[in-house]
């Protein structure tokens, strides 16, 4: 099973990111180094906390990773324009919720529009 853990990485001021493969009694953490995929081996529960980093990234650099990677499988890099469109929506669907509920309630309804609507 692969795991990516992601961690704070102050040195840089960005993060740290492990790409690890797990089976039973061991653990592989992938090195990258100089263009060349290596999965070294380390005990599966290690005593300590595993240093072993497969990339570090600054923050500007981690967020065009994750523009990218939203784009390359969800098809939309702009998860901020999702969300006002979703907002946006949400207000429209409220105010015609509201508009039903006024025009349902007995208290908002006159004889008249009781005749309208039958």
């Amino acid at each position: 099973m692969i795991e990516v853990r992601v961690a704070e990485y102050l040195l840089l001021g960005g993060i740290a990111i492990q790409v690890s493969r797990k089976s039973p009694g061991t653990r592989h953490i992938l090195q990258i180094d100089g263009g060349m995929r290596n999965w070294e081996e380390v005990p599966a529960n290690p005593a300590t906390n595993d240093p072993a980093v497969t990339i570090a990234l600054e923050d500007d650099e981690a967020r065009a990773l994750l523009d990218a990677l939203l784009r390359h499988y969800q098809g939309a890099s702009d998860m901020h324009t999702v969300r006002s469109d979703l907002l946006h929506e949400r207000g429209r669907v409220d105010k015609l919720t509201e508009a039903i509920i006024r025009i349902a309630s007995p208290h908002n309804r006159s004889p008249e529009t009781d005749r309208r609507l039958t």
